[in-house]
């Protein structure tokens, strides 16, 4: 799989979803903006064939910071759902802690979702 694939697929949720043009810049980085001003990040990765979505679970400066340890830990508290594979990283450079999902190439597939009959 290539980023014009990557591409391909990420435009077609966007459409689905009501998001113009969602898709990844020739570096294989893109980022998008939540009404509630969340950012939520994605990057392709050619040598792993994996896209990485990622989001900063606080919006403090400094998670090692001992002002932000209370955010951080209700976000971690309020997101038991790590079941499925989503693991929680701290950015290097950055200081913010982020929580991160991997998608293997053969899982970026677009089907169509059809709503259940109602009968």
């Amino acid at each position: 799989m290539n980023l014009n694939v990557v591409n391909q697929v990420l435009n077609a949720l966007g459409r689905r979803d009501r998001i113009g043009q969602l898709g990844l810049g020739s570096n294989g980085c893109a980022g998008l903006s939540l009404a509630d001003g969340t950012g939520v990040y994605f990057e392709w990765s050619e040598p792993e064939q994996a896209l990485h979505l990622y989001s900063p679970l606080t919006d403090q400066p400094s998670a090692t910071q001992p002002s932000a340890k209370p955010a951080l830990y209700r976000a971690l508290l309020g997101m038991n759902c790590l079941a499925n594979g989503p693991v929680i990283a701290m950015h290097p450079e950055q200081e913010r802690f982020y929580v991160q999902m991997r998608f293997a190439a053969g899982e970026l597939t677009y089907r169509p979702w059809i709503r259940p009959s109602t009968r």
